[in-house]
């Protein structure tokens, strides 16, 4: 069986209660047939379209991906999209990006990890947060977001994880942006509990990763409530999430865009963040971004408990 290969971009721009996510990308199977893929999130619903390959292209200098008649950089997002159940227009314009710091140890979010040729998934940060001007209609319903922020990430390889987690937000009152995800992340004949996460305040990072000893502390989820809990020697980091359904996409196994998964783009989030037992942000966010995912158990069940302790995210009482 040959080998599949997957390249995505996640684009997320949002204002108020709006948010669009938006994931070009393309993606080979094992059977080594090729085509390229649009999904969506708008608010509350998701959306995937495929492409032939004729239909997509990528260029990395000067960035830019096209599929169909919808165009990303680094700078902007353009949609023109008429598809069975939607009809999408309109131009976003970026701000400056804020990247993550970068040295030859640490290159990416991946840090030496980068450098192994036969990682399954390989993650990218490419903006923590940016601000967004512009507007896009969608089904005739015209959505402002200027003012609003962004934030843009992307994912290369052959299969997503068997199982992780990732969240992210940028809507604190403090200003702070934040991006955290753990995974079961198979090395050879081994398999480790990974961990990137990044928080930015005040122009300074804090990076907790594998490779800096981060470690997962803690992953639970009951009644509708999801805790996260990572830490190595210097920093701790706690995150609660709530307020969450999710929104059904579809995620690379050797190149075939065929697992379901579940993300939701609207959470509400508490961060504390420490250094030692020092706390230095404790804030609440607004539409947090949150995407589960756990290995299904033999009897075909749709989560484990590989990573959650108690049973998986759930719709709250609340409404979430």
């Amino acid at each position: 069986m040959k080998k599949g290969f997957f390249e995505g971009w996640y684009f997320k721009m949002q204002k108020g209660e709006h948010t669009l996510a938006a994931i070009p990308g393309y993606h080979r199977g094992p059977d080594g047939q090729e085509s390229s893929f649009l999904q969506l999130i708008i608010d509350q619903k998701s959306y995937y379209f495929s492409y032939p390959m004729q239909q997509f292209s990528f260029l990395r200098n000067p960035y830019e991906i096209i599929v169909d008649k919808c165009i990303f950089t680094k700078r902007s997002a353009s949609f023109f999209l008429h598809e069975k159940g939607l009809c999408l227009k309109g131009d976003i314009g970026f701000g400056p990006l804020t990247e993550i710091a970068a040295s030859r140890f640490c290159p990416d979010i991946m840090g030496p990890f980068s450098y192994l040729p036969f990682l399954q998934c390989r993650h990218g940060i490419l903006s923590m947060g940016h601000t967004v001007t512009g507007s896009v209609s969608v089904n005739g319903k015209a959505i402002d977001f200027t003012g609003g922020s962004g934030y843009l990430e992307m994912d290369s390889g052959d299969s997503f994880p068997d199982a992780w987690i990732w969240t992210q937000c940028n809507q604190f009152p403090s200003g702070a942006r934040m991006m955290l995800a753990t995974a079961t992340v198979p090395l050879g004949p081994l398999r480790i509990q990974g961990v990137i996460g990044v928080v930015m305040l005040g122009g300074k990072e804090y990076r907790l990763a594998t490779y800096n000893g981060a470690r997962l502390k803690k992953s639970v989820c009951e009644h509708g409530v999801t805790e996260i809990e990572v830490a190595n020697r210097k920093y701790r980091l706690r995150v609660r999430l709530t307020n969450y359904e999710g929104q059904a996409l579809l995620a690379p196994v050797n190149g075939a865009m065929d697992r379901p998964l579940r993300e939701s783009i609207s959470c509400d989030m508490e961060l504390a963040l420490y250094e030692r037992d020092a706390l230095l942000l404790e804030d609440q966010g607004k539409n947090a971004g949150f995407e589960w995912q756990e290995k299904p158990e033999p009897e075909k069940q749709p989560f484990s408990k590989t990573l959650f302790k108690h049973r998986p995210p759930q719709k709250s009482e609340n409404g979430g």
